[in-house]
């Protein structure tokens, strides 16, 4: 029987001899064609299940070499069969944006581990492949996914019954990974799988909440090993490659020269270098749920919330609600959270809130909120800026099962030339809450991020179209009737004046009036105010608020105090800025539609630049709304300038006026001035609606003395500041009302063509009536 057995492998081997020798020659090709090999295969594969179910065998360890269907990848393997089943790469499936990790060390305390090792700096080492050694945070109780691509080597479908991940030896109690079963196609490169796992929560009571708390243990970050694979009722382990093991070349499209300059790189094969799958556990985290207050339903990621806002105006962003997911473990404690603003033209990201105390809070609640108002105030800022109301905002809150909640608003002010910075730059603004929960050490926290999209829309709101100074306080001081009959006066005694000459009229009064147009051009009726508590109007009728309907355009006459040019302190001030705070507005709309359905607020002021302008190109602008730098007063003797004088005609009465300059005015601007006081007297109708023209001879009153006094240099200079008086006496003839004033001309010498008019702040009111 040995005999014969010896023969029959001495014929086997050299038939097989043969065999190798005939297809080893050029001339022979092989007789079956590729589908037909293929087909055979299969019938082979079917066949060979069959006959493992039906006779199962015991799967041999990897290192046992002799008699292993399989190459294990030792080169000392003796089987050169690979295995049916390639593993190309592994990765973590990164999570969305709002449920990633970020671990950062807290401020002011060491680890307790030793970082001197970590402190050495080594040039050669390089940034990739510190990058690639960080673990990947994964929080206890969540779900994560591993993608892996495998290749199939076979001409036919590949079932794989079972495949299961397989990691550290230490860990593998301590994640939960269900093993899978799926089917390959037929020489298919890059197939992709996602194997779930869940790491599970073994540390309870262990983590740190709070500085002084101390963490009992702590976990080494672990590692994917490969995968434990069965097929055809074998089951073998697949390595992960790592560390440029067994790396794969990918080919470039243009195939390389066989002549190439040598130092040229670009035709190399590109190495794909397969980077270590490391997991780090941390305690369960928690997941802040942000949803508008009138809804439960979490905003998403590309949710977007538009924000329609005006020059100067203050826009109340919809109200959020603030909930805590606590996770399947229900344990994700929530224990720290910051709101930043992200994105504002020229502001950096800023902390507008923060649990643990960094938010400036003022004791009095009310100044921060006019500072907040006040903020737009200048030009030059950055044109948008954003604050937090989250008074009811608590940790508490926001972690309790029970409730639904906090409630969290924001409002953004706009520069009040907030166009042209707006279309400049486009910014991308958002919300951002940042907020931590446990962690494993004292020294290291890890946060969570949520942010919301805000897209920043400029509408049009209310504006300041125009302005005009009107030099009297009251609608029947006939300041018009007054000017006209100086100009015959000044015409009847100087003829020799010049027509070049700079006439600026005033008033010497410590306020003065402004005539502000304001263009509503909102959708909804505005209702304007201050702080004052009133908006303008004269003494006597006061406008405490003004409604301006939508489209329309009002003038509203505001009384403001002279602005002086000095501080307390001495400095110069800024009238410009001065004008533009004293008459701020603040407006109000009612509800409209569409954009404007909501009420609005915000401020409406004097555009700085435009101010600017008028007051280089004009030198009396200075003059009309600063301090004023003389004192001209009318007294009529033993009368009151509140009411309505009632006399006969022919019955004189006595006028006086004085005259001074103000105490600041230094000596030698009144040296390169001449003075002359005057008196006027002027016609109008009750009511002062309609003016009559009266002729040169028509005369309705007479002076008793001189109207006029021109001043001498000697005089003005030793008693400007002292005072000047003058004194005379009007008649009555014809039975009209009349209103009775003075004022001082102020002429500039040296060849200045400029003229002021100061009027007194108030004028008499005369009626004529009864017989002579």
């Amino acid at each position: 029987f040995s005999s014969s057995r010896k023969n029959m492998n001495a014929g086997d081997e050299k038939n097989q001899l043969h065999n190798q020798q005939i297809m080893s020659l050029r001339c022979s090709r092989a007789y079956l064609r590729f589908e037909t090999c293929s087909v055979a295969q299969k019938r082979f594969l079917q066949n060979l299940v069959t006959l493992r179910k039906s006779r199962p065998t015991v799967t041999l360890p990897e290192n046992f070499h002799v008699g292993s269907l399989y190459n294990t990848g030792d080169p000392s393997s003796l089987n050169p069969v690979p295995y049916p089943l390639a593993l190309v790469d592994a990765s973590i499936v990164p999570l969305e944006a709002h449920l990633l990790l970020e671990r950062t060390k807290a401020h002011g305390v060491a680890p307790k581990k030793s970082a001197s090792l970590s402190t050495f700096f080594n040039p050669y080492s390089k940034r990739s492949d510190a990058l690639d050694g960080q673990p990947t945070l994964v929080a206890e109780g969540e779900e994560r996914t591993i993608l892996i691509r495998f290749n199939n080597r076979l001409a036919v479908n590949l079932d794989v019954p079972c495949c299961e991940l397989e990691f550290s030896a230490n860990v593998n109690d301590s994640i939960e990974a269900p093993p899978l079963s799926f089917t390959i196609p037929a020489k298919s490169e890059g197939f992709t799988v996602r194997f779930p796992f869940t790491l599970v929560q073994v540390r309870e009571g262990t983590f740190c909440t709070s500085e002084n708390e101390e963490t009992n243990s702590s976990m080494e970050p672990f590692e994917l090993l490969g995968l434990r694979v069965t097929t055809f009722d074998r089951c073998f382990f697949l390595a992960l490659a790592v560390n440029g093991k067994e790396n794969r070349q990918i080919p470039t499209l243009i195939p390389p020269s066989a002549s190439i300059y040598q130092r040229s790189s670009h035709d190399r094969a590109i190495k794909v270098k397969q980077s270590a799958v490391k997991i780090e556990s941390v305690p369960p985290q928690p997941k802040l749920l942000v949803s508008f207050e009138n809804s439960h339903t979490p905003l998403e990621d590309s949710a977007i919330v538009p924000v329609h806002i005006s020059d100067g105006e203050i826009f109340s962003i919809p109200s959020f609600r603030l909930e805590n997911d606590h996770g399947s473990s229900g344990e994700g404690k929530l224990v720290q959270l910051q709101i930043i603003s992200v994105g504002l033209p020229g502001v950096p990201d800023e902390i507008i809130f923060d649990t643990h105390g960094f938010q400036v809070e003022d004791e009095d609640s009310d100044a921060s909120s006019d500072d907040f108002e006040e903020l737009m105030d200048e030009d030059g800022l950055p044109p948008l800026r954003m604050k937090a109301n989250c008074d009811d905002v608590s940790l508490e809150g926001i972690n309790d099962k029970n409730k639904n909640g906090c409630i969290a608003t924001f409002q953004m002010a706009a520069a009040h030339d907030l166009g042209k910075q707006l279309e400049s730059k486009k910014s991308n603004i958002r919300l951002r809450f940042r907020y931590r929960g446990v962690s494993n050490d004292e020294a290291t926290l890890i946060w969570r991020r949520r942010e919301v999209k805000l897209h920043v829309v400029r509408v049009k709101g209310p504006r300041i179209s125009s302005m005009t100074f009107r030099p009297d306080l009251s609608w029947g001081s006939a300041v018009y009737e007054l000017s006209k009959s100086l100009a015959q006066q000044i015409e009847k005694s100087d003829k020799r004046k010049s027509d070049e000459t700079q006439i600026s009229t005033n008033f010497s009064g410590d306020e003065i009036v402004v005539l502000m147009a304001v263009a509503n051009e909102c959708k909804s009726t505005i209702i304007l105010s201050n702080k004052v508590g009133r908006v303008g109007g004269f003494e006597g009728s006061p406008m405490p608020t003004v409604r301006v309907t939508s489209g329309v355009s009002v003038k509203i006459p505001v009384v403001i105090q002279r602005i002086p040019l000095t501080d307390d302190a001495g400095e110069e001030v800024d009238v410009a800025q001065e004008l533009i705070t004293r008459t701020a507005l603040q407006w109000v709309s009612e509800r409209g539609e569409g954009i404007d359905a909501g009420i609005r607020t915000g401020r409406v002021r004097i555009p700085q630049r435009c101010l600017k302008r008028l007051i280089d190109d004009h030198a009396s602008f200075i003059s009309k709304v600063c301090q004023v730098p003389v004192s001209v007063t009318i007294e009529v003797k033993d009368k009151d300038v509140n009411q309505t004088i009632v006399t006969r005609p022919g019955k004189f009465l006595e006028v006086n006026l004085s005259f001074r300059f103000q105490d600041w005015v230094p000596s030698e601007a009144i040296s390169k001035c001449s003075l002359i006081v005057e008196f006027c007297c002027a016609r109008k109708e009750v009511g002062g609606s309609v003016i009559r023209q009266v002729e040169a001879k028509d005369d309705a009153y007479f002076w008793c003395g001189q109207i006029r006094q021109v001043i001498k240099a000697d005089e003005l200079k030793e008693h400007g500041k002292t005072g000047i008086f003058h004194r005379a006496k009007l008649t009555f003839i014809q039975r009209e009302t009349f209103v009775v004033s003075a004022c001082a001309r102020l002429i500039g010498r040296e060849g200045m063509n400029r003229e002021e008019i100061w009027w007194a702040p108030r004028a008499y009111q005369v009626r004529v009536m009864g017989k002579e």
